[in-house]
């Protein structure tokens, strides 16, 4: 409470106790010296410690691991309930698809040169429709053939769609500017990714994981080797080949191969460029 609630209590104290005085003058010595002497001296203590500021791209990638890890999790849970209770598999698709694509959008601010991610386009679509409808239930209620307790039940539901609209429309701005922080506009960022990107990258043969095809698998996104050029999924797929390859052969960086994406990862030095 920066010392109000320190001084308010020193002043509360009532006339008749012993050295009131001596109180208030050491209470206001505490204030100045934890707010002025701290607040000065702060930055000069964080920089002898070598504390490093925030940094949006670790944010990024962390959000996005965080969102596939509970995603796996969520879907797991599906696997066991399927199996304990045999729901319908057209609902057991479609809980999937809908944990699936909590985990894509965490992804989707690692693209480049993209004027409207998918959940953007979502939201603006589905906002149009939300306006349709209302529209309809209005006039539903003018004419007659509408309840208005029904038309209020009606219109809060699709009240609280629009504020979840509306809430991720606000975590879109607050993002403005990430991605070029996520793509700094210098060539490289690290040694590997400067030899990555003087370097023509590898023709793929085909836009496959042959690793996922084998196991009977599914792909999300398809990362490609800069050093043998080889096409592996991402680690937001199941079998996470690309970091797989990563590890058995010790090539550094790795390059998104999908439209509108021209990014690249050291796994070495564990920069984005």
């Amino acid at each position: 409470m920066r010392g109000v609630v320190s001084l308010a209590a020193a002043l509360s104290l009532p006339l008749t106790i012993d050295r009131r005085d001596l109180l208030l003058v050491l209470t206001v010595v505490v204030i100045v010296a934890t707010l002025v002497v701290q607040g000065l001296t702060l930055p000069w203590v964080i920089r002898r410690l070598g504390i490093d500021p925030p940094d949006p791209r670790l944010d990024a990638l962390q959000r996005a691991r965080a969102q596939e890890l509970a995603t796996e999790a969520a879907i797991a849970r599906l696997r066991e309930l399927e199996a304990a209770e045999h729901p319908p598999k057209e609902v057991v698709a479609r809980l999937e698809r809908l944990a699936e694509l909590r985990s894509f959008v965490a992804w989707e601010g690692l693209a480049a040169d993209v004027d409207e991610t998918p959940s953007a386009v979502h939201r603006r679509l589905r906002a149009e429709m939300i306006r349709a409808e209302r529209d309809v239930l209005v006039q539903l209620r003018d004419a007659g053939d509408l309840d208005d307790e029904v038309l209020r039940t009606v219109q809060h539901q699709l009240d609280l769609e629009d504020a979840m609209l509306l809430q991720g429309r606000q975590e879109e701005r607050d993002r403005t500017g990430l991605l070029e922080d996520l793509l700094p506009a210098s060539p490289a960022t690290c040694a590997h990714l400067a030899v990555a990107v003087a370097g023509p990258a590898p023709a793929p043969e085909e836009l496959v994981c042959a690793e996922c095809i084998a196991l009977g698998w599914t792909w999300v996104h398809l990362r490609q080797c800069l050093t043998c050029g080889l096409i592996r999924c991402c680690d937001s797929s199941r079998g996470r080949h690309a970091t797989a390859h990563h590890a058995d052969t010790g090539h550094p960086v790795m390059r998104s191969v999908e439209p509108g994406e021209a990014w690249r990862w050291c796994y070495v030095d564990r920069v984005l460029g």
